[in-house]
């Protein structure tokens, strides 16, 4: 019915539709990592930081992906983070530090040393 259809889809279309799901399925992303919101230069960025999460990234020899995966962040804010162009949240740091098996505490020392 709805599969082949050009336009817009109303609810009111769909309501009582068996083919909902099909149609939210196919017409929204169902992977959260697909839809990211630009991430913006930080006016306060934190470059040693982000220094300190790619050290630690490497030495482990894991891809960005990977960690971005396990802190429950969009690839494009690691990397945004590890260029040093973003000032993370206290929870975007605790989560990427977990990811790397590493302590706040470990990352702001290493953090001292790249400033």
């Amino acid at each position: 019915m709805f599969a082949h259809r050009r336009g817009p889809l109303f609810l009111s279309e769909l309501q009582g539709s068996s083919e909902l799901v099909h149609v939210l399925n196919r017409d929204f992303v169902a992977d959260r990592s697909e839809i990211v919101p630009p991430v913006r230069n930080s006016s306060r960025p934190q470059p040693a930081l982000g220094a300190a999460i790619r050290a630690v990234r490497e030495k482990s020899g894991e891809k960005q992906q990977d960690i971005a995966d396990r802190a429950g962040i969009a690839l494009p804010t690691l990397s945004h983070i590890e260029a040093g162009h973003a000032n993370p949240t206290w929870a975007t740091v605790r989560d990427i530090a977990d990811a790397l098996g590493v302590s706040i505490g470990q990352l702001a020392k290493l953090a001292e040393k790249h400033e």
